[in-house]
């Protein structure tokens, strides 16, 4: 039976959506079963209708905000049939071991969803993951060869493809920011140094690292605020399936990306890309009182983990980038100077615009302070990736960080970047040694915890091993 809060949804549709008459397809011939307008709910046994009705509520929720409100494309089985939807571990032949959710394809490779059992009742997890998954199926309507071709359409197109399905469910359930930001967002945040387009990567201590991309969903709330334009992924999503009509194919996500926002918008993604950098140093966004709660409610060494070194004195030396987080290709790095307590600071940063297997790019660097209820951001002009005795006014500053971003064409995902850098007093600046800061040739230094941070240990490393053991992830 329908409840009451599905039935005042349909009375709002619009006359187009009434208008609907889709089929509804049963190609494993399941017995149990409940409907809505655009959806099908299947099961095997041990269940009753009155349980599974929150999935078709969400759905049609998500439904009505994107494709009705926001116009993006239906997927390519809802032309004409009902998007089914599966509970697996409940007997029925469709990935019936599925612990948490997915979208996949049927026998007759149509987009479905499946959805764990014990999940239904975690009702921000299954509002979240509905929405997530309903735009995955949304996404193979822009690019169908995504299940016989997947993620070789573009290199790293997974980062976008995983990155804006996060963006969107919480711009379909916006009461849900903090459960998306305790579930995603700390999954890029201690991170910074990884490539804006992690897929994947083998890191032997920052284990959550694998699902950096799920937290970049951030950046796409950057890109739609700085541009103003709410419809940037749909734009995006237009943008691939006119480079898959063109036959294009094994280019750089982040390429297309580029040229995209440059036609489309005249900016360039770099410039983009530093002050989304610099925002992320004091998470300066509407929503930053709920960020800043997660952090705190996160263990110990992966919140130390987001400031690659903090400074509590100025000590008037250059100091060389932290190797345990080398910037990698359009990586970040934060340097936190606490307790100003000047009138002026002098800011000094060389950056070696090569990498250790001798890629080029461009540094970018913004001085951003805390002034108490405002935050300045100050970008540095270098040349050559370099500036000297930068003097800075810092009267009724509290803290300064340097946001420190690297932009190359390189692809390479293991390439490291060095810089070095320095805090002075007026008139104490130290003179550049005139070296170059690199690390060694093709070796990047596996990470640890810095002696600059604080935290580290073995006891916090089991810990959050538990905890992320027993963390969702979808």
């Amino acid at each position: 039976m329908k409840s009451l809060a599905l039935v005042i949804l349909m009375i709002c549709y619009s006359s187009t959506l009434l208008a609907d008459s889709l089929a509804r397809r049963n190609p494993y011939g399941l017995t149990n079963y409940i409907e809505s307008a655009h959806f099908t709910v299947y099961w095997g046994t041990g269940m009753q209708d009155s349980e599974l009705q929150p999935l078709l509520d969400a759905l049609e929720v998500a439904w009505q905000e994107l494709i009705i409100k926001r116009g993006y494309q239906r997927p390519i089985t809802m032309k004409e049939n009902k998007l089914n939807l599966y509970v697996s571990q409940t007997g029925q032949p469709v990935l019936d071991d599925q612990l948490n959710a997915v979208q996949y394809w049927d026998i007759e490779n149509h987009e479905v969803i499946v959805f764990n059992k014990n999940k239904i009742k975690e009702d921000d997890f299954m509002k979240s993951v509905t929405a997530h998954e309903l735009f995955h199926a949304i996404q193979s309507s822009y690019l169908p060869e995504i299940n016989t071709e997947p993620f070789l359409f573009l290199e790293n197109l997974d980062w976008t493809h995983e990155s804006q399905a996060a963006w969107v469910s919480q711009i379909v359930w916006p009461e849900l920011k903090k459960h998306k930001a305790e579930n995603h967002l700390t999954t890029f945040s201690p991170y910074p140094q990884y490539s804006l387009d992690t897929v994947t990567a083998t890191d032997p201590i920052r284990t959550r690292v694998d699902f950096h991309r799920y937290g970049t969903y951030i950046f796409f709330n950057h890109l739609t605020e700085t541009l103003n334009d709410d419809d940037f992924v749909k734009y995006w999503l237009e943008y691939l399936q006119e480079l898959r009509d063109l036959g294009v194919r094994n280019t750089s996500t982040l390429d297309e990306m580029k040229t995209m926002v440059f036609n489309r918008y005249n900016q360039s993604l770099e410039s983009l890309f530093a002050t989304f950098i610099a925002r992320n140093s004091v998470w300066d966004y509407p929503d930053r009182d709920i960020y800043l709660e997660v952090f705190a409610e996160q263990d110990h060494f992966l919140q130390s983990q987001h400031t690659a070194r903090l400074h509590t004195s100025i000590e008037n030396k250059w100091y060389n980038s932290p190797t345990e987080t080398a910037v990698r290709r359009w990586g970040a790095n934060y340097i936190h100077l606490k307790d100003v307590n000047l009138d002026k600071l002098t800011i000094g940063f060389e950056g070696n615009t090569f990498g250790n297997k001798d890629k080029t790019g461009e540094w970018h660097v913004t001085a951003v302070l805390d002034k108490g209820d405002v935050f300045e951001y100050v970008p540095l002009v270098l040349v050559n990736g370099q500036i000297q005795n930068f003097e800075l006014s810092t009267i009724e500053v509290k803290d300064v960080w340097l946001a420190i971003a690297f932009t190359t064409d390189s692809n390479d995902e293991s390439e490291v970047f060095a810089f070095r850098y320095q805090f002075a007093e007026t008139g104490q600046f130290e003179v550049s040694p005139n070296t170059p800061v690199s690390y060694p040739k093709d070796k990047v230094t596996a990470p640890s915890p810095d002696s600059d941070k604080s935290g580290g240990t073995l006891v916090f490393l089991v810990g959050f091993l538990l905890c992320f053991i027993c963390r969702r992830f979808y």
